[in-house]
């Protein structure tokens, strides 16, 4: 079974694009990108992404508008898209949802709820990504091998084998630190008041 990940993205704010895009490649997803309606809509026939992350406004044609267009295609009606909207306005949801969108996210945008919509309608790749049982056997035989020898003192970690380097200051051990006072001056023990009047 392929691992649906890829998620088209249509925003006309960077910000916005790079907060999203960073939050949803931690959890293991591909997230492409296109500034403006139309755009969206040429990278969604050309990509055919699992999941189109839809803002509504736009420049060009509006995001229920390019929604509208993907859903009307027989090649791209089946993906799944999720509104993200700071419209709040009574009956805005309602006309979103009317125009094809599957599901309605308000901005700001809060993380936990982006990532488990879009889990609800992808998974989770993280889960489907897992390393092999037999990868992780290997790793522990690996660490187990550089364990034994970190306890065994290879020539690479015990030091009575190493070469020996030259005595240098940054090699010597350390000594009691030189005296800071020119010669003949006095410590602040000989020159503290004895309390006699």
């Amino acid at each position: 079974m392929s691992v649906k990940n890829r998620i088209l993205y249509i925003e006309d704010n960077y910000q916005n694009r790079r907060l999203v895009k960073r939050l949803l490649k931690r959890k293991g997803y591909e997230l492409i990108e296109a500034e403006d309606g139309l755009q969206g809509i040429a990278i969604a026939a050309r990509e055919k992404p699992d999941l189109i992350l839809m803002d509504i406004n736009l420049p060009g044609i509006d995001g229920m508008e390019a929604t509208s267009r993907i859903k009307s295609s027989s090649d791209l009606s089946h993906i799944p898209i999720i509104a993200i909207t700071a419209a709040a306005m009574r009956g805005d949801r309602e006309r979103i949802m009317a125009a094809g969108c599957d599901d309605y996210l308000q901005k700001p945008i809060d993380n936990d709820q982006l990532v488990e919509t879009v889990r609800r309608f992808l998974g989770s790749p993280a889960e489907e990504t897992k390393p092999a049982v037999s990868d992780l056997k290997a790793l522990a035989h690996e660490l187990k091998s550089l364990v034994r020898d970190l306890n065994n003192g290879t020539p690479e970690t015990n030091p009575t084998t190493s070469p020996a380097l030259p005595q240098t200051s940054e090699t010597q051990p350390m000594t009691q630190p030189k005296n800071p006072l020119p010669p003949g001056a006095a410590t602040p023990s000989q020159t503290a008041p004895s309390g006699h009047a």
